[in-house]
């Protein structure tokens, strides 16, 4: 028995013998009457075939006027080489060490200047990309083909509790009206919290704040989709809720979010909420990896700048943005034609713009409640998202450095 230390809402043990067959026990440290999606979720995908850790069985507490309350569950160890945060770090640390040999500026472009969708497609990820990205953009690419076949297990028959609804007016007005008070309630603390920053994050604190309107602007946005569908979602989908099993990927951790009651967590929302999550996972890493190159005092001071670092602040944001877009093929790929996007690339890039920022607003409150010194990464994505081009605002001397003039169409 091996008990481990990683998770915050739950205990895991590992089981049984190391020459034979284990397994993986979560028992829950907040324990609520009702449904649990990680036990209603692992039964609907058994036999689907989806890249999931197996359940093979739970403890429940059955309640004396019905229904029950989990308390723990059991799944199948799946022999992994660690999770795809850590092997994304990894590729990330690679990417960031070529800034630093003298005479070596990485080619990187930015964002085309129709954003995720124009970049999605091979054509121009090959023209676009640079051989730095080939590895981690493959793995992306991978996932996101994986993310796209979990959605289209998740929404196969299995009831009322995960047959896709259809988008509807009231259904967008209500996630429109979510969206602005997600934003507000996120920027009015920011304000609140501002004078504590330091002074490299207050700086970009103050272009998220003056990016309210446009922030707002998106949200009102969604009220254009009119297409697709609300379904059953992992829900906490990150970097860190997928194995990587060498040559493949496993997801795993389907109670989603700790912090939501388990009727929250079981509402049917667009599947886009866990490609959000996904991307923003990517922007995680990419800036995690610059804040480990200045922990190991490996900043070229040629390529730092001013705080945050400039131009390996934006060759990370191009690094997330790359690396997002192969994602988002492999993901489209699998699952455009499963009913549950919107069908028109307006109405898909509103969507997506908007779950996008609302996962940023929503890491924001995050950090400044609980982690305080990660707040710069929500800080950078916020900023990424909200620049009036949609991409991030480059210095020239950064753009310089990383010699970004010569492409063509280029732009966690």
């Amino acid at each position: 028995c091996r008990v481990g230390s990683a998770e915050q809402s739950n205990t895991s043990m590992s089981l049984g013998r190391t020459d034979g067959p284990r397994v993986i026990m979560k028992s829950f440290r907040h324990i609520e009457a009702g449904t649990n999606p990680e036990v209603e979720i692992g039964r609907h995908l058994l036999g689907t075939g989806a890249h999931v850790a197996r359940l093979l069985g739970g403890v429940e507490l059955e309640q004396p006027r019905g229904g029950s309350t989990a308390l723990a569950v059991v799944h199948e160890l799946v022999p992994n080489e660690g999770d795809a945060w850590a092997s994304t770090l990894r590729s990330v640390g690679a990417f960031l060490d070529r800034l630093v040999p003298p005479g070596h500026r990485l080619a990187l472009p930015g964002p085309p200047a129709g954003g995720l969708l124009e970049a999605s497609g091979p054509p121009r990820l090959e023209e676009a990309v640079t051989s730095s990205l080939a590895e981690v953009g493959g793995q992306a690419e991978l996932l996101g083909r994986r993310t796209g076949e979990l959605h289209v297990a998740l929404s196969a028959s299995g009831g009322d509790a995960f047959r896709p609804e259809p988008v509807t007016p009231m259904s967008q007005r209500a996630l429109h009206q979510s969206l602005r008070t997600s934003a507000r309630r996120s920027l009015a603390l920011l304000r609140q919290r501002a004078r504590h920053l330091r002074p490299d994050e207050r700086r970009v604190a103050e272009e998220v704040l003056a990016g309210e309107d446009a922030a707002l602007a998106s949200a009102r946005a969604v009220l254009i989709v009119r297409s697709g569908a609300r379904a059953r979602l992992h829900g906490d989908l990150h970097l860190g809720q997928v194995l990587s099993t060498g040559r493949d990927y496993c997801f795993i951790d389907f109670e989603g979010e700790p912090a939501r009651s388990l009727g929250e967590r079981r509402l049917k929302r667009s599947v886009l909420a866990d490609v959000a999550g996904m991307l923003r996972s990517y922007h995680y890493a990419a800036h995690t990896g610059v804040a480990d190159l200045a922990l190991r005092g490996a900043l070229d001071p040629a390529l730092a700048g001013e705080a945050p670092p400039g131009a390996y602040r934006e060759a990370a944001d191009r690094w997330a943005f790359w690396a997002g877009a192969y994602f988002l093929h492999g993901y489209l790929e699998a699952a455009r034609s499963s009913k549950l996007l919107p069908e028109t690339d307006a109405e898909l890039d509103a969507s997506l713009r908007a779950h996008l920022l609302d996962k940023a607003f929503y890491e924001l409150r995050y950090e400044l409640g609980n982690r305080p010194a990660w707040v710069i990464l929500p800080l950078l994505g916020l900023r990424f998202l909200l620049a009036p081009d949609g991409s991030a605002r480059a210095r020239p001397t950064a753009a310089g450095a990383l010699g970004t003039g010569g492409v063509s169409g280029g732009g966690r």
